[in-house]
């Protein structure tokens, strides 16, 4: 993971919230709103780029389950009734059996004369009583969960339901931020100075994680991994569980122009470091932990 004047730029732009889209233009990923920290929205594949009619239904499934042993759905509820389609939203919900929780959500919008709706490509619904709160949304094969990079696939349509119209925007949105199975994918918000991760499911291959280092080191120096520095070490405190949300303070100084910092987080369990992994001569194998300098809390 890298942090220069330019890449700070654009990770500024991909980090921090998102300008919604306008009345009157398909929703989509800028329109996503996460309840949660270290989620994210992308495209997974552009709207109408799904030719093949297997792709462009989006026959996923209705329930999935994630790294940390959840169950994930997509639940659609009503917001307000207008004709002549109902307002409400499309929610990602997640159970571990016991308690629910929303991770994010997305709105239906109406403003300025437009209504702007969003669905999954595969999508009924009735009433099973009267009023608003009667209204129940079934969002059946609408998911799918990639398990290796911990992403959620979601199979959308977004739509005018009231002139102007514009054609069904078929889409397909990757949710990130979700325990992957092995890679620390640590992330950083600009505007907090923040790296964070998410605690893999199986931490660089390992059976589990009892603390994690984290280093930075200049862009001059990539790969010479002597040369890193502790940035901080031994965290959390007690080992962590999987899918638990990490964060560390990152105090260094916005690099000057065609400067920048790289960072590299260590997995340390029952005794054995791992830092990702190396390729050469088209095989692929671990870094030499050896190499990294020793990192005191």
């Amino acid at each position: 993971m890298c942090r220069s004047v330019p890449i700070l730029v654009i990770a500024v732009a991909f980090l921090s919230p998102a300008q919604a889209s306008n009345p009157g233009e398909p929703l989509d990923c800028s329109d996503w709103v996460f309840l949660q920290p270290g989620y994210s929205c992308e495209l997974f594949s552009p709207r109408d780029q799904l030719m093949s009619p297997v792709w462009r239904e989006g026959k996923g499934a209705s329930l999935v389950t994630d790294n940390q042993g959840r169950m994930l759905t997509l639940r659609f509820s009503y917001t307000e009734e207008v004709w002549p389609d109902n307002r409400g939203r499309i929610e990602i919900v997640s159970s571990d059996g016991l308690t629910e929780s929303v991770i994010g959500y997305v709105n239906d919008r109406g403003l300025s004369g437009f209504e702007d709706r969003i669905r999954p490509t595969y999508y009924w619904d009735w009433r099973i009583g009267s009023g608003l709160q009667a209204y129940a949304g079934v969002l059946t094969e609408a998911i799918a969960f990639d398990p290796v990079n911990g992403k959620l696939l979601v199979f959308l349509r977004s739509y005018a339901a009231i002139p102007p119209y514009y054609p069904n925007a078929k889409w397909i949105a990757a949710i990130g931020g979700f325990t992957t199975l092995f890679e620390i994918l640590q992330t950083y918000t600009p505007n907090s100075n923040i790296l964070s991760l998410r605690v893999p499911a199986m931490p660089e291959g390992m059976g589990g994680a009892d603390h994690f280092d984290t280093y930075y080191g200049t862009l001059a120096t990539v790969g010479d991994w002597s040369q890193l520095q502790p940035l901080q070490c031994s965290y959390p405190a007690s080992p962590p569980s999987v899918g638990d949300y990490l964060t560390v303070a990152d105090p260094l100084p916005t690099p000057s122009p065609g400067q920048g910092y790289y960072y590299v987080t260590a997995v340390n369990f029952m005794g054995e470091r791992r830092y990702g992994r190396k390729r050469a001569g088209g095989v692929t194998s671990g870094r030499d932990p050896a190499v990294v300098p020793g990192c005191d809390p």
